[in-house]
């Protein structure tokens, strides 16, 4: 099954929470025939499964941070592609507060190593 999650983000911005919405979040339709590395340009991908494969998440470009883990998503990404202009951070919720996984930079696109690997809770686009 692959979602997108529309549910509102949380950005924080100087130590302020302000709740938005990623930019034109879109649900993603199942395809066991898309391509490796199957992303937008100007989005941020993440995939089930190693090399790209079963893209579960996609979000545009802009400055947010959006709880994934609220709207079912957490604990599933394998691969990341951010095709956005911006650096992307993964975290992880551990119960009290958020832990930075990894980041991958514009253009960059990667298996997660095993110390990310189905941990993420958060995509957060810093800008």
């Amino acid at each position: 099954m692959r979602f997108n999650i529309a549910a509102p983000a949380v950005v924080l911005t100087a130590g302020l929470a302000v709740t938005a919405a990623p930019a034109a979040a879109t649900p993603t339709a199942p395809s066991a025939r898309a391509a490796a590395w199957d992303c937008p340009a100007g989005s941020i991908c993440l995939y089930d499964s190693a090399g790209g494969v079963g893209r579960f998440y996609t979000a545009s470009d802009g400055c947010w941070f959006d709880n994934i883990g609220l709207a079912g998503g957490g604990d599933r990404a394998t691969s990341i592609y951010n095709r956005t202009s911006h650096r992307v951070n993964l975290a992880n919720w551990n119960g009290r507060a958020w832990e930075h996984l990894v980041h991958a930079n514009p253009g960059q696109r990667f298996t997660l190593p095993a110390s990310a690997d189905n941990r993420a809770d958060a995509v957060h686009v810093i800008c």
